[in-house]
C-alpha cells in the first residue's frame, strides 16, 4: 500500500484515539486491515488508564475479531502510536507481521524494538513510521497527560 492509504487508515485510528480520550483513557487508536482487499476488519482504542496497562488499542482490536479471521500475512495493524513490546509480541504470535504507526513512542523506545529483539527482527515484515499527524496527535495526547505527551513526543519542557 502507498503512503496515502497508510495515512487514510491512520486517520481512522486517530478517530478511535479521540473516543478513548472522551472516556478519559490514554488516546491510542488502532485499525486492523486486510492487505489484500484493503478492507477494515476491526478498529478500537485504548481502554487503559494510568492504573491499568492491559487494555491497549492493538490488543482490543484483536479481541473484537475471531481467530479464524486472522489470515497469516494478510493483515496490517495501524496504530496512532508505536506499539509497545507486549502488543508487538502478541500480534507477532498471532501471525500479524505488518505494523504501521503514526507516531514514534520516544518515551518507550530510544531505539527501535526490532533492534532489541533479533526474534522480532526476523519475524516482522513491515515496521513503518508514517509520522503523519504533525501537531494534531500531540495536542490530543496532551489533553490526557501533558507530561507524558512531552516524553512520548520527545519534546523538551
Amino acid at each position: 500500500m502507498n503512503k496515502k492509504k497508510h495515512e487514510y487508515y491512520l486517520k481512522i485510528a486517530l478517530n478511535e484515539a479521540k473516543k478513548a480520550l472522551k472516556q478519559n483513557k490514554c488516546p491510542i487508536g488502532a485499525v486492523l486491515v486486510n492487505a489484500k482487499d484493503e478492507k477494515i476488519i476491526a478498529k478500537n482504542y485504548s481502554k487503559n488508564a494510568h492504573s491499568s496497562v492491559l487494555f491497549h488499542a492493538e490488543i482490543n482490536v484483536i479481541d473484537t475479531i475471531k481467530e479464524s479471521q486472522i489470515k497469516k500475512d494478510n493483515l496490517i495493524i495501524y496504530s496512532t502510536l508505536e506499539p509497545c513490546i507486549m502488543c508487538i509480541g502478541t500480534l507477532v504470535r498471532l501471525g500479524i507481521l505488518h505494523f504501521v504507526f503514526g507516531q514514534r513512542d520516544w518515551n518507550m523506545w530510544q531505539i527501535s524494538p526490532l533492534d532489541v529483539s533479533p526474534y522480532l527482527r526476523r519475524k516482522i515484515k513491515t515496521y513503518e513510521n508514517i509520522n503523519c499527524f504533525s501537531n494534531d496527535y500531540y495536542k490530543l495526547y496532551s489533553k490526557y497527560d501533558e507530561e507524558e505527551a512531552r516524553r512520548v513526543f520527545n519534546i523538551e519542557n
